[in-house]
């Protein structure tokens, strides 16, 4: 599974680049792909981690019927496909899905509103049936592996901000330490 986001660099210029996270449920990793200091961070996902991963797909069951005439009807098709907004706050976060019954409810479009104020947006821009490649999981080569402090620390020191920010950066440092993966 992977996602894509548009994020833009906090330097002047605002450059935008995408940034690229994916899981592979088969060996249990999560990797984010961060452009402006080309870092590769790759955590091992616990059994509950990956759990909550496969759970962020609402349960089709309780998706509601989509109407043509509702005033959502601009957006009941994405991709070719037919979907229904669900929202629901999670741990204080509102977290605001379309979804797609025949893709068996998973996210096309989710918005995660946070009490601070911030947006993370994703969007599914392709659907291909299948298991994906081996080549979708490389890393690619002008990419360092770093640590979740290592980013942290490149990237104040290109921008002057954090990436993550406190308690952000401390958090993820324990969760990659934990299950520490090693980058052959």
């Amino acid at each position: 599974m992977g996602a894509h986001f548009t994020a833009r660099t906090p330097a002047g210029d605002q450059t935008t680049g995408e940034m690229i996270e994916f899981l592979d449920f088969r060996t249990k990793t999560q990797t984010i792909l961060e452009p402006f200091t080309r870092s590769a961070v790759i955590f091992r996902l616990s059994d509950r981690e990956a759990r909550r991963e496969r759970g962020r797909v609402t349960d089709c069951s309780a998706v509601p019927e989509v109407s043509a005439n509702s005033a959502d009807a601009s957006r009941v098709r994405m991709l070719s496909y037919t979907v229904a907004r669900v929202a629901k706050k999670e741990d204080g976060v509102m977290v605001d899905n379309w979804v797609a019954p025949a893709l068996d409810c998973y996210p096309i479009e989710e918005m995660e509103a946070f009490a601070s104020g911030s947006r993370n947006t994703r969007s599914v821009y392709k659907v291909e049936m299948g298991e994906p490649a081996e080549a979708f999981f490389e890393i690619p080569t002008e990419y360092i592996p770093r640590s979740p402090q290592q980013l942290e620390a490149e990237y104040k020191f290109k921008f002057g901000v954090p990436f993550w920010g406190e308690p952000g950066v401390s958090n993820a440092q324990r969760r990659y330490e934990h299950g520490l993966v090693q980058v052959e």
